[in-house]
């Protein structure tokens, strides 16, 4: 399907709006989508200088429209027009906003039409004249003046149209609070203190003695002396003490008039002060509320308050009471309504607007279509402070609003039973992006006749209110700002009705700000395919096209923090994460762009299971696909998820190569090839001269005769896994990363934790990192640097974050096309109410975009780089060659054969993998050199010649084996001997000095060439070193190769029957690990019988038939007799002269027989004479005489020996005829002989110190059928 992206559309005449959601196709043209939407009508103008961008670009840029006629609205954050007056809308059915009233006459009121409509049932149909003008501002006549610290408290500069309040904020209203703080008029940081009255000094009276003393004293002097005129003289200090007590009464009485008069000008002067700093903080507040951005500026968290509505505040204004009781109580009397807080009562504003923290959390109750009026006013005030919002469909006129890094949340609340709880009432519950944990502010909505209710948790009245302060300073302070605490009770909560909320989601309203985020909220539908994004990005111009640069999908939001996260910042993400702002609104991010050769030249994916690594790496090889020649893109896709991710690639014509884990030894043997592609393209460069890869290419396009290398993308899939496969990985793709950009060698390694794996080196050349869900910050940090990747929704898979040369941004991955993209269907654009959910389907009459099509080439893999590797199975070539053998270092596969001056060889390793055929193929391959070669085989096999002219006999052959032996020994020709399973054939012969004659005779100076197999101890030292070659089978455990000589992890992997390690003379590489061979099947078992005529007679076997002609009388020695033919069919002769006269012939028991008579009748003719009965004295005595005249004799016998015969000189040879056991060869004294089998109708023949056997001649010439007695 197409990749569709949607905006949001709202329609706004008088109090009737209506809101759709358009969803199109990316590719197509904005201009012809809102037209189809709006039938014949022109597109708004707002859309003019972006319709000739396709709709996704379109719909990134405008993620919501308003149509709506009439004045511009603002929130408090928005700054006011040049030209334009503010009013605010302070109180009534809808309150809580401004209208920016340029010049001019406008008409306000209730109905469609005007300029400024009020959802107000108290409001006259007969529209008010609102002016502008010259005079200043005037509503229906009446003028409305600014508010100003002159203003008397009974007449506020207000205005009231029905229900509604109207203020005024002009642009000289910032300027006259600076003027009037310029003159101390603003309030102190620190409370006022009330006056106490001065302390006046009381009276003192005079103490008795000051009356009593002189009087005494005047009595006693008149007594004593005599003169009573002294008592006079004594009244004089009581006077005096008299005229002092009344001047400090009259003084006291004075002074305490004084101090009240200076007490109550104190407190009037207090009481005028706090009336003036209420006024001022109320103004102020005014000012923070609905001021606009200049009242704001100096609260540097503006955008962290919200307008709940106008009631009673607990402000900072306060006065600092005196301690005593009574002064204290006084003083409360004096002052107006107001709370404690501690010493210090802090007044209560009546009619001042109510401000909280965002991070509070507001619960509605009540009626639905007020609550619903609040809870948009609740919404206006978290958009004026910059996110989205997050809300159900009981609220369309929040769609599109999401942005779920920065978005206040509107969920519905359980209503709390109550006797007055009805079933008409809903509650919903409002938080900010950053909401506590704290109870929620409750408000409950009033009636037109009753006032809402505001709660505060926590509010008490009995007690302080700890909770008023935003800030650790004052108001005025330049720092933070104070604006009071909400108190619990009656109050007016600020309302919109729906078609005034859409009206702040103008242009010049709220939707700014969800606008600036551009396409990070407007991402296409989850089913995006690659072709669809492929499509859309040709629409676009291919924004960003050049080598290796492809589209992966639409953008996305950064995700959120968790909260209580440090360094959280809202709305996106960490204070780490690299921003770039002026780059959200580009074209070219509205599809996210994955550059390797710009930003690479190597990329690191990594996600955990299931959050889509192998899809994005699916799409992104797609994309590369779709978008660049065979010639100019080779893939080599290593997925270690047994294939089933890549695949899908490996008939594309750009695949080189596909390995799976299911082939470890291939992977190994990949990355080696990968390793050899590294020196093949720096001795080309080096050959051509050219600097780097961009060099070549534009050399070849001058000049025809430098041939041109496509660029490398190798993929790895669960790279762990590759690494853990060897020790030496890392260090390869260390240098690989460190020198692949100039050669055009690009790695992608896709894993799910990148710790431990990736080493430092590797990163340092990896700028491209791609990032899906993590499980914690830690792996985040280790690929990003920033822990943003564990916050991504689980839910969204696909979801990722890209760090490139431009930062960190967030997107989301198209999916690889299938089978069933090529079914689209035709284009149309959806219309869907956000009311009901009504849908409209609109014809497009357009074609979509073609996305961009390369030639096709052969269908891979191409093995350009990487050559196939060995077959598991491979049939016999006839010729000199083994196997194959494996040379990733050369990438290339070349044969293995063996010729006469190849050496010989062992095979080892474990048991049961093919030492049986191995044996055999190197069999062949020496007899194809022209070799003789004779395979001892552990089966029970008779000896024969097989249609290739090999001698096979089985380990059991013992008499042939001892012939074969001496032969070789006296021939002194090369000959090859294949023993098969050399540990049963040592088993077999062990106690016979067989064993060590045969090792003797292949590892001596004789010219022998062996090919043996067996374990590694069974092999003799003189047999492994004097093999030039080594076949080496993956043994029982891995770790045994260190006893061959290789590394323990020579053979991890599954190994399939056949194949080995080859080292030594024969293995095509220098290489001490060897290298790896796939033996030839042997498939001619069949064909090992004894064959009618073999290709080629052997050297040593003829199953003792003579040559044809045989040799005639004139070709022998004089006086020679003809014996019989040995195995080669080579005739054996009895030379009495040389060998002696008497020939004994002994038979196992004393019995005569056909064959016996036939042989000493053939004697016989050739003048033998025969003693058959040693004791018949007639033949003994013609024994005696033939000796006598140096004749031959033949004295046939049975065990012990005959005796010897009179007159001969020396004993001569001897016939052992018939079949003789072991133990009778033992009894007959020819132990050392082995026992020729009945089926070979053979008999040993004793002659000059030799054992040979033979098959005995009949008169006629050849052996007779059986010789046995």
């Amino acid at each position: 399907m197409d990749a569709v992206y949607s905006a949001i559309l709202h329609s706004v005449s008088g109090l009737r709006s209506a809101s759709h959601r358009i969803a199109a196709p990316g590719w197509a043209p904005a201009d012809r989508v809102l037209r189809a939407v709006r039938g014949d009508r022109t597109a708004p103008s707002t859309s003019s200088a972006v319709d000739p961008l396709p709709w996704a670009t379109w719909a990134g840029s405008h993620p919501i429209t308003v149509d709506a006629a009439g004045l511009a609205l603002l929130t408090p954050t928005r700054p006011t027009p040049g030209g334009h007056a503010r009013v605010i809308v302070r109180s009534g059915p809808e309150s809580g906003f401004a209208i920016a009233v340029p010049r001019g006459e406008w008409t306000l009121g209730r109905g469609a039409g005007l300029d400024v409509d009020l959802a107000d049932p108290y409001l006259s149909r007969r529209p008010l004249t609102v002016a502008n003008g010259p005079a200043g501002i005037t509503v229906g006549g009446a003028r409305l003046r600014s508010a100003s610290l002159s203003d008397p408290p009974e007449d506020p500069p207000r205005c009231i149209v029905g229900s509604t309040t109207l203020t005024l904020v002009d642009s000289t209203d910032q300027t006259t609070i600076r003027h009037e703080a310029d003159r101390g008029t603003s309030p102190s940081s620190e409370p006022l203190v009330w006056p106490e009255p001065d302390d006046v000094t009381p009276v003192r009276s005079s103490s008795w003695i000051v009356y009593a003393a002189p009087i005494g004293i005047g009595i006693i002097l008149a007594l004593v002396i005599g003169t009573w005129w002294f008592l006079l003289l004594s009244l004089a200090g009581p006077a005096t003490a008299a005229v002092t007590l009344r001047v400090e009464r009259r003084r006291f009485a004075r002074e305490t008039v004084q101090c009240r008069r200076r007490h109550r000008r104190a407190v009037k002067r207090t009481l005028t002060d706090l009336d003036a700093q209420s006024r001022e903080f109320s103004r102020r507040l005014d000012g923070i509320a609905y001021g606009g951005p200049n009242s704001g500026a100096a609260v540097p968290q503006r955008d962290e308050l919200l307008v709940l509505g106008t009631g009673r505040c607990l402000s900072t204004v306060g006065v600092q009471l005196p301690r005593a009781p009574d002064e204290r109580a006084r003083a409360r009397r004096r002052l107006p309504p107001h709370r404690l807080d501690g010493d210090i009562a802090l007044l209560i504003l009546e009619d001042a607007p109510l401000l909280i923290s965002r991070s509070a959390r507001v619960r509605v109750t009540g009626r639905s279509e007020r609550a619903h009026a609040i809870v948009r006013s609740l919404v206006a005030a978290h958009l004026a402070a910059g996110g989205g919002c997050a809300a159900d469909d009981a609220f369309p006129e929040f769609a599109g609003l999401v942005d779920p890094v920065g978005s206040c949340r509107v969920s519905h609340s359980a209503l709390q039973a109550s006797s007055t709880t009805t079933l008409a009432e809903v509650s919903y519950e409002v938080s900010g992006p950053e909401a506590d944990e704290a109870p929620p502010v409750e408000i409950l909505c009033g009636t037109p006749a009753r006032l809402d209710a505001l709660a505060r948790p926590g509010s008490d009245p009995a007690h302080g209110a700890p909770s008023h302060r935003i800030g650790p300073a004052r108001l005025g302070s330049q720092s933070s700002p104070v604006v009071g605490s909400p108190l619990s009770g009656a109050f007016d909560a600020h309302r919109l009705h729906r078609s005034t909320f859409l009206r702040l989601l103008d242009a010049r309203g709220l939707a700014a700000d969800v606008r600036a985020l551009g396409p990070l909220h407007q991402p296409a539908d989850s089913s995006t395919s690659v072709g669809d994004v492929l499509a859309h990005w040709v629409a676009a111009g291919r924004p960003g096209a050049g080598p290796l640069s492809v589209p992966l999908g639409p953008p996305a939001p950064m995700p959120e923090a968790p909260r209580g996260t440090p360094g959280r910042r809202r709305g996106r993400g960490t204070t780490d994460a690299p921003q770039d702002a002026d780059a959200r609104v580009r074209p070219a991010d509205l599809l996210a762009l994955l550059d390797l050769r710009t930003s690479g030249p190597h990329a690191l994916v990594a996600g955990t299971t299931g959050s889509g690594k192998s899809v994005l790496l699916e799409a992104w090889l797609d994309a590369l696909c779709r978008t660049h020649a065979p010639d100019d893109v080779r893939l080599v896709l290593l997925d270690f998820k047994g294939g089933a991710s890549l695949s899908r690639f490996l008939r594309r014509p750009h695949t080189d190569c596909l390995v799976t884990d299911l082939d470890e030894p291939a992977a190994l043997r990949a990355v080696r090839s990968i390793t050899a592609e590294i020196g093949r393209r720096e001795r080309h460069l080096a050959r051509t001269g050219c600097r780097d890869i961009d060099d070549l290419l534009e050399r070849a396009l001058l000049d025809p005769e430098v041939r041109r290398l496509p660029r490398l993308v190798v993929v790895i899939d669960e790279f762990h896994v590759l690494t853990s496969l060897s020790p030496h990985i890392v260090a390869k793709f260390e240098h690989l990363t460190a020198v692949g950009r100039s050669l055009g060698v690009h790695l992608v390694l896709a894993t799910q934790r990148p710790s431990g794996v990736v080493s430092a080196r590797m990163r340092a050349n990896i700028s491209l990192r791609i990032c899906l869900r993590v499980r914690d910050e830690a792996d985040s940090h280790e690929v990003l640097g920033i822990p943003d990747a564990a916050w991504l929704d689980p839910h969204l898979p696909g979801s990722a974050l890209v760090s490139d040369d431009s930062g960190v941004r967030a997107f989301r991955s198209a999916l690889p096309d299938g089978p069933e993209s090529a079914a689209a269907t035709a284009p149309h654009v959806t219309v869907t109410s956000l009311t009901d959910a009504a849908e409209v389907v609109l014809p497009l009459p357009l074609r979509p975009p073609s996305p961009p099509v390369v030639a096709d080439g052969p269908p891979g893999p191409r093995h350009d780089v990487i050559a196939p590797g060995l077959p598991d199975h491979l049939p016999p070539a006839g010729t000199t060659a083994v196997g194959l053998v494996d040379l990733p270092d050369e990438n290339r596969v070349a044969r293995v054969g063996f010729s006469a001056a190849s050496g010989s060889l062992t095979v080892s390793g474990g048991r049961g993998r093919g030492w049986s055929t191995a044996v055999e193929a190197c069999a062949r391959a020496f007899h194809a050199a022209g070799l003789p070669v004779i395979h001892l085989s552990p089966r029970a096999e008779a000896p024969h010649v097989d249609a290739d002219g090999i001698l096979r006999l089985g380990h059991a052959e013992a008499w042939l084996i001892d012939h074969l032996i001496a032969e070789c020994e006296r021939m002194r020709r090369a000959v090859v001997w294949a023993v098969d399973d050399w540990d049963e054939f040592a088993a077999a012969h062990q106690t016979s000095p067989r064993l060590d004659a045969l090792e003797r005779l292949l590892t001596g100076s004789a010219g022998m060439t062996f090919v043996v197999s067996g374990q590694r101890r069974a092999l003799a030292q003189r047999l492994s070193q004097t093999a030039q070659t080594r076949i080496v089978f993956p043994p029982a455990s891995e770790q045994d190769a260190v006893f061959f000589g290789l590394s323990a992890s020579r053979f991890s992997g599954e190994w399939p029957p056949g194949r080995a390690v080859i080292l030594g003379e024969a293995a095509v590489t220098d290489s001490h690990e060897g290298a790896d061979l796939q033996i030839t099947e042997d498939t001619a078992r069949s064909d090992r019988s004894p064959a009618a005529e073999s290709a080629r007679p052997h050297l040593l076997w003829s199953d003792f038939t003579p040559a044809e002609p045989g040799p005639s009388a004139s070709d022998r020695p004089a006086h020679a007799v003809p014996i019989g033919c040995d195995p080669a069919g080579a005739e054996v002769l009895w030379t009495p002269a040389a060998d002696g006269h008497v020939l004994t012939v002994l038979i196992p028991a004393a019995e005569e027989s056909a064959g016996l008579t036939a042989f000493v009748d053939h004697l016989r003719e050739y003048g033998t004479t025969v003693v058959v009965d040693p004791g018949d004295p007639a033949q003994r005595a013609a024994a005696d005489a033939a000796a006598s005249l140096r004749r031959p004799v033949c004295l046939v016998s049975g065990p012990p020996p005959a005796s010897r015969v009179s007159g001969a000189d020396a004993a001569g040879p001897t016939l052992l005829l018939g079949s003789w056991s072991a133990d009778s060869l033992r009894l007959a004294g020819h132990g050392a002989l082995a026992p020729i089998p009945h089926r070979a109708d053979a008999h040993w023949w004793l002659a000059a110190g030799t054992a040979t056997p033979i098959r005995p001649l009949t008169p006629e010439g050849r052996a007779p059928a059986s010789c046995t007695p």
